[in-house]
């Protein structure tokens, strides 16, 4: 899955700050008075000395035991006039021996804490070491996610259709026709035809007598008579009305069930949560973009993808060259867990790992890995509460561990000058691919001819490095005038070394 990547610097300041309700934390003072016969004197008393402590205490943790000599009683006192009755929580009194002893729990916020410091005078110890000169390269890598639970859809789909309406339609036909024929014919034939012959004769006496006699006759007559009468009567009458209403309703409801889907997450909220953190601690944002234009040339990658990049040493040396000393990255996520029973809020809950390291190399510094829960109205609400709550756990682990750092580098920077001005004791350190006898011969010579050594003693030794505690006061560098000794011969012309203090690294080759 891929990884969005959300990327702020974070610059050391002294700047203004403002106390924010919700972010306080529970510190302990403890104090006393001798008891006499005024009762209400002796409370106060023990009270405000209880005050004073709870102010060292706080003290002790921003600037370091070496620097709380430095503060006077009278700035001491006047920071825990500033402490109000509204930030104890709890009280505590007791009989001790002859005194009266009262032990305080007050919730003190970091940045009013930190305000109260910067009106005193009182320098940081990221100001100390010149940490409003200097940036904290930030990185989150943000996953959020669905509840792994199958029965828990990521979505739910309803569409809804409604159509309402009328038509009217009438395809009726009425007809009606009727056809008439009538005709006659006559045809009448008429013939007639007659023939006659006669003869006579006669003899009397009883005698003879003769007669004859023909006669014909014909007639013929033919008649003919056709008549013929036809009727037709055709009606229709079809009835075709089609009227209708209609009230249609369509409903569909899609649900996705969970199949490991992401989706992108909340790292935005967490950075600007760890801005309004980091600023308790004296610490503002810029933005980085330009940064990482510069080196990456608009390649956009996650913290992960530079941190398994084979030039991530070169990308954090490019970053130390931008005067950030540090790099912070992690990983933010968010789970949304369904809704909860009852109530039917949202809930989720979310991680946030993230690792601080000085960006010239070296160990983390800084780690913390935390997780919190929240449950709101709607899932956005749910992600923001957890954003903010997990920005300020973390803030509140590495802060911290970032301003001890800080403070341990400013402790080093003064034992450095000390060192040079005063001299002292020194860890002498000689790293080489391969150290023999010959170069064990060239360093004990070198140390032993250097003005300013009073004595040397080896502490340990193996084939690649040896050490030494070494005692000097001497008017150059301890590292210089080992090599002021040593460069006329080649094979140490290319000793590089590194300073923390009252420790001296000689890296003579294959380091």
């Amino acid at each position: 899955m891929k990884k969005i990547s959300r990327a702020l610097l974070i610059a050391g300041a002294s700047s203004l700050f403002f106390a924010q309700a919700g972010l306080a934390e529970q510190n302990q003072g403890v104090g006393s008075a001798p008891i006499t016969k005024d009762i209400d004197t002796v409370r106060t008393q023990a009270e405000i000395s209880a005050k004073r402590d709870l102010i060292r205490r706080l003290l002790k943790t921003q600037i370091g035991a070496d620097r709380l000599a430095s503060v006077s009683e009278t700035t001491v006192d006047s920071m825990a006039q500033q402490i109000q009755a509204s930030m104890i929580v709890d009280r505590q009194a007791e009989k001790n021996g002859n005194s009266y002893q009262v032990t305080i729990r007050a919730e003190i916020d970091a940045a009013w804490f930190s305000r109260l410091m910067d009106d005193e005078g009182i320098k940081s110890s990221s100001d100390q070491a010149g940490a409003n000169r200097q940036l904290i390269f930030v990185m989150l890598d943000e996953t959020a996610g669905i509840g792994q639970d199958a029965s828990k859809p990521t979505s739910v789909q309803t569409e809804y259709d409604r159509r309402t309406g009328a038509s009217f339609s009438d395809q009726s036909v009425s007809a009606f026709s009727e056809k008439e024929k009538a005709a006659s014919s006559s045809s009448q034939k008429s013939a007639a035809s007659a023939s006659g012959s006669s003869a006579a004769g006669f003899s009397n006496g009883y005698g003879s007598g003769a007669a004859s006699q023909r006669a014909r006759s014909s007639s013929a007559s033919s008649s003919k008579d056709a008549s013929a009468y036809s009727r037709s009567t055709s009606a229709i009458d079809k009835a075709d009305v089609q009227a209708e209403t209609h009230d249609d309703v369509r409903y569909r409801q899609t649900i996705t069930y969970q199949a490991g889907v992401k989706k992108s997450g909340p790292a935005v909220a967490t950075l600007a949560g760890l801005m309004g953190e980091f600023i308790n601690y004296g610490f503002e944002l810029a933005d980085p973009t330009m940064a990482l234009n510069g080196y990456y040339k608009g390649t956009k990658l996650s913290f992960e993808q530079i941190t398994a990049r084979a030039d991530f040493p070169a990308f954090t040396s490019y970053v130390a060259s931008l005067k950030a000393p540090y790099l912070m990255g992690g990983e933010i996520s968010i789970t949304d867990t369904g809704r909860q029973p009852g109530t039917n809020l949202f809930t989720c809950n979310g991680k946030l790992s993230v690792r601080a390291f000085p960006t010239a190399g070296g160990a983390a510094i800084g780690a913390g890995t935390e997780t919190a829960n929240a449950a709101a109205q709607s899932y956005e609400d749910c992600e923001g509460q957890v954003s903010q709550a997990l920005a300020k756990i973390v803030a509140d682990k590495v802060a911290p561990q970032i301003n001890r750092h800080w403070r341990d580098q400013a402790q080093t920077r003064q034992d450095t000058i000390a060192a040079a001005t005063k001299g002292g004791d020194f860890t002498l350190v000689i790293r080489a691919t391969s150290i023999d006898l010959g170069m064990q011969a060239d360093i004990y010579d070198a140390l032993g001819s250097t003005p300013g050594v009073s004595k040397q003693a080896m502490l340990d030794q193996s084939d690649t490095q040896m050490s030494f505690v070494v005692s000097y006061q001497g008017g150059v560098p301890l590292q210089l005038a080992l090599f002021q000794k040593l460069r006329a011969n080649p094979a140490y012309a290319q000793m590089k070394p590194k300073v923390e203090g009252r420790l001296i690294t000689l890296c003579v080759s294959g380091c």
